[in-house]
């Protein structure tokens, strides 16, 4: 009596591994797939002095830092803390100027 369940246990167990063995298998061509299509774009856009043509950075009024993006080269900590610092120093006395 107890014998059928755990032979029907066993089918639905190797059933579920198959299943999950197709799943896989299709997750991965489709992921090949993808990435057969986006591999000469993104190695086009990380060589270093490569032409930014489908490359589009928004400034938000930093241009410094969207052509140090563009060249490759951003700033480091230091510059980055300086630039923060001087903005702050600006929105500080904007502010105060309303007041």
């Amino acid at each position: 009596m107890g014998r059928p369940y755990i032979r029907d246990m066993r089918r639905g167990a190797a059933l579920g591994f198959v299943v999950l063995l197709v799943a896989l298998v299709v997750t991965l061509l489709l992921v090949a797939r993808s990435w057969q299509s986006l591999a000469p774009t993104a190695i086009e856009v990380s060589r270093p002095g490569a032409p930014d043509v489908n490359v589009r950075v928004n400034d938000h009024g930093e241009s410094e830092a969207a052509e140090a993006l563009r060249r490759g080269n951003m700033p480091d900590l230091k510059d980055a803390r300086k630039a923060t610092d001087a903005r702050s120093e600006e929105i500080q006395r904007a502010l105060s100027e309303v007041e």
